[in-house]
């Protein structure tokens, strides 16, 4: 008895499987640092909008880093996450423990210094106005670069469920 055993394997096949897969990951590396930028502007634009005060710093260090899932945004300035939260209205006790004069910027621009004493307390004094200006500006502008950016991000998506054309 005579028998054929004819398989066929193909490296071909797993090529074209490659290369889609090397074009759909390109493909998404771009739309994630084109959101990257997006986003860093739109959240750059939403601290301008509120009017927040001496931001300058926290706009500049407003950065984003691509990660296995997606885009993360970050600011490397302290009191970026106080801002995005709202500051309630407060007395200040923590100056107490300042170890130097503080400095007060007035309202001319001359600055002066001034000690935190439980007289000045008593007073009334060192009381915080309270930030409500920049309540989720990051949320704002990440869900701003959510809308511009939906459309590319549904392309995408399309591409990647369609077959492989050269």
């Amino acid at each position: 008895m005579l028998s054929f055993k004819l398989e066929i394997t193909s490296s071909r096949k797993r090529q074209v499987y490659e290369k889609l897969l090397e074009r759909y990951q390109r493909e998404v590396r771009k739309v994630k640092h084109k959101v990257g930028m997006i986003g860093v502007q739109n959240i750059r634009r939403e601290i301008d909008k509120r009017g927040m005060v001496r931001t300058s710093d926290m706009k500049q260090k407003v950065e984003y880093k691509l990660v296995k899932g997606g885009v993360t945004f970050t600011s490397h300035v302290e009191y970026s996450k106080y801002l995005n939260k709202g500051i309630r209205k407060h007395v200040m006790r923590y100056l107490k423990k300042a170890k130097r004069p503080i400095p007060i910027t007035l309202k001319t621009g001359e600055v002066i210094f001034r000690w935190a004493s439980e007289k000045s307390f008593k007073r009334g004094s060192w009381k915080h106005p309270g930030v409500k200006k920049g309540k989720g500006f990051f949320k704002a502008g990440m869900d701003l670069t959510k809308q511009m950016m939906y459309k590319e991000l549904a392309e995408i998506a399309l591409k990647s469920s369609l077959p492989y054309k050269k």
